[in-house]
């Protein structure tokens, strides 16, 4: 890994973080991203939990992996071994974990299991036409803040759903994993809400809740209206939000639902996330042989 991935070097073809955050653009990159992601395979019941850290992660490890395949090959998929040795490094259990987050993501109709020609015994995995589509929205949804951010860049290949920027997006991020785990490991506020179930898209629902608010609070009935738009009870929003104001991510109303306030901690860490994510974005962009 590039240690020095935050600060940038010269020669760097791909948009900086100091360049992503001082943008006189950046709070409309941010608006974009948050939209893109709060609605994100929001209509489809089966794709709604893709966004959710331990399922996204394994599904873009085999896209990735699946995308080196030649498919002429019969031998072609990711074994369940490789995803066992690769996946704990993401903080994701071997084993029993992996292998639900496998039949998960089957059931979803992303994934095809073959035989593998070289082994009975053994699968092999590889995405599915509705899968590579799925990945194509996800790619949109991150790439549409950069063509706002770098108009003289050409970003129709991605923003078009071409399968062929996804394949070569895809090889490319392989070589960028460890930035992609530290991005969020070294963001605790961040950290928090990914591995909460659905508390990643509640806290875009927070974000796109508290904006143009000075004081960063929501209005009345946020646990209801995120649980709505997430999929799940007002009740498990409440115990993700209970568990950020404990950490001190954010402040709730001394009676119950009239307000989510924003700390300064999350919004700064938010703000980094934004930074970090949409150069890592284009890094693998440029590594991808994407001008």
């Amino acid at each position: 890994m590039d240690t020095n991935w935050r600060a940038g070097s010269a020669g760097d073809t791909h948009i900086s973080i100091a360049q992503v955050r001082a943008h006189p653009r950046f709070e409309d990159a941010k608006v974009l991203l948050i939209d893109g992601l709060a609605g994100l395979y929001i209509d489809d019941a089966r794709l709604r939990t893709l966004i959710e850290y331990e399922k996204g992660v394994t599904f873009m490890l085999i896209a990735s992996l699946d995308a080196l395949r030649d498919p002429d090959d019969p031998a072609g998929g990711v074994s369940m071994q490789v995803l066992n040795e690769v996946l704990p490094n993401m903080g994701i259990a071997p084993g029993r974990r992996i292998a639900d987050l496998v039949a998960n993501l089957r059931r979803d109709l992303l994934l095809n299991v073959v035989p593998d020609p070289r082994d009975r015994r053994a699968r092999l995995l590889r995405a599915t036409e509705r899968g590579v589509a799925a990945d194509c929205e996800w790619l949109g949804v991150f790439h549409a803040p950069l063509a706002l951010l770098r108009p003289e860049v050409d970003y129709r290949p991605v923003l078009e759903r071409r399968t062929s920027y996804q394949k070569a997006f895809r090889i490319a991020g392989l070589r960028t994993l460890e930035i992609a785990n530290e991005i969020m490991s070294a963001n605790p506020p961040m950290d928090y809400f990914v591995q909460e179930a659905v508390g990643f898209r509640v806290l875009m629902i927070l974000m796109q809740s508290v904006r143009g608010n000075p004081d960063n609070r929501t209005a009345p009935g946020f646990y209801s209206r995120a649980g709505g738009q997430g999929g799940v009870s007002r009740t498990h929003v409440r115990n993700v939000l209970k568990g950020a104001a404990e950490r001190g991510f954010v402040t709730l109303s001394e009676r119950p639902g009239d307000y989510v306030e924003l700390s300064q901690t999350l919004i700064d860490a938010f703000d980094r996330w934004v930074g970090e994510s949409l150069s890592s974005i284009d890094r693998v962009r440029t590594l991808s042989g994407h001008p």
